[in-house]
């Protein structure tokens, strides 16, 4: 969303007058909240916001599925589909990272099935990046800038957190 500051405040500040969100100062900041009691948050942000949280488990699901038997040990959503530049169009990044002994071409034929579903389902293209333990943990350790990238703003959508994989 393309909104200067000063619209975003001006709209804000209508919604305070509403009852939809409450401010308060904090030094020169001025902080909003959303107010949980209210009907809008209630009937309609609060059920979106969980449905939100539930399109990343049906993700995860499909995948999960055309995967079986093989589990990974996370499945974490990183890239443009996880920010506020993400388009409809905006392929769905996935590091997948595998237990040590299963290699990713084991999993290959499993991700070009979960790609035909997701894309007909979701719309988007899977684009998966598909690691082994050991090698996340390598990549990691020798800074490498996509992989420090995505461990600090992905979504996790199934599993271990990347934090866990790394201990």
């Amino acid at each position: 969303v393309k909104l200067s500051h000063v619209k975003c405040h001006a709209a804000l500040r209508e919604l305070g007058g509403q009852g939809v969100v409450s401010r308060r100062r904090s030094g020169s900041a001025i902080l909003y909240r959303l107010s949980p009691r209210h009907f809008l948050y209630q009937k309609m942000l609060k059920p979106l916001f969980a449905r939100e949280q539930a399109v990343g488990n049906e993700l995860a699901r499909m995948i999960l599925r055309e995967l079986s038997p093989r589990k990974p040990i996370s499945l974490a959503l990183f890239g443009s589909s996880i920010t506020p530049e993400a388009r409809t169009d905006s392929d769905l990044d996935l590091l997948v990272i595998l237990p040590d002994q299963t290699t990713p071409k084991e999993v290959e034929f499993g991700f070009d099935k979960a790609g035909e579903a997701v894309g007909a389902y979701f719309g988007n293209q899977l684009s998966p990046l598909v690691v082994r333990k050991i090698e996340f943990r390598r990549r990691i350790g020798a800074r490498d800038t996509l992989y420090s990238g995505i461990y600090r703003t992905h979504k996790l959508i199934y599993g271990s957190g990347l934090t866990e994989v790394l201990a």
